[in-house]
């Protein structure tokens, strides 16, 4: 069996119609299941693979029933981190978009908290107010000082900007291209 590259999940991503990355190839039907999927994506070297997480779970939050056992399959210590914490930012983000997800998705599962309590954290209620709160944890258990918080919004804001572009007929998404490089204050 071929060894799965970068260039493979990120067709993967667009064959389940998760338009985050851009590859050389893509492939309009899924070969992966979403346990083995979620798995190779949090295990990638590339960050920018592992960020795909979020856009994916957000598009497929059905995809939370397989969580569990790809956590407990992830062997990695950094790799069960980082798919803990993008698993979790996915549920709160779900929670601060839900209106948009809905016009453009209709009405899907909501994604459920598993692991807040095995990274530690007690989130508040409001999801604006959890995921500072998770960003702020996700810092501290990860050692590094990155911008969490506005890693887990580009990740939402790139894929959802994707969503509404291609839920835009062709006739008009020339006047959307303008509006949205030249918006009014």
């Amino acid at each position: 069996m071929k060894s799965i590259t970068d260039d493979d999940l990120v067709s993967e991503l667009w064959a389940w119609d998760v338009r985050f990355l851009m590859g050389e190839s893509f492939t309009d039907t899924p070969i992966l299941s979403p346990k083995i999927f979620l798995q190779l994506l949090a295990q990638s070297p590339e960050a920018r693979i592992r960020l795909s997480l979020i856009p994916l779970l957000l598009r497929h939050p059905d995809f939370a029933n397989e969580a569990e056992m790809v956590d407990n399959e992830i062997l990695d210590p950094d790799a069960k981190l980082v798919f803990r914490f993008y698993y979790t930012a996915s549920m709160l983000l779900q929670q601060m978009h839900k209106e948009i997800l809905s016009r453009f998705l209709g009405n899907q599962m909501k994604i459920p908290d598993l692991f807040s309590k095995k990274l530690g954290i007690n989130l508040p209620q409001n999801p604006h107010l959890a995921i500072i709160n998770l960003s702020e944890h996700h810092k501290i258990l990860s050692e590094q000082k990155i911008n969490w918080l506005g890693t887990y919004q580009h990740a939402t804001d790139v894929w959802l900007k994707q969503l509404k572009y291609s839920n835009i007929p062709l006739s008009e998404r020339n006047n959307w291209r303008q509006h949205e490089s030249h918006p009014k204050n």
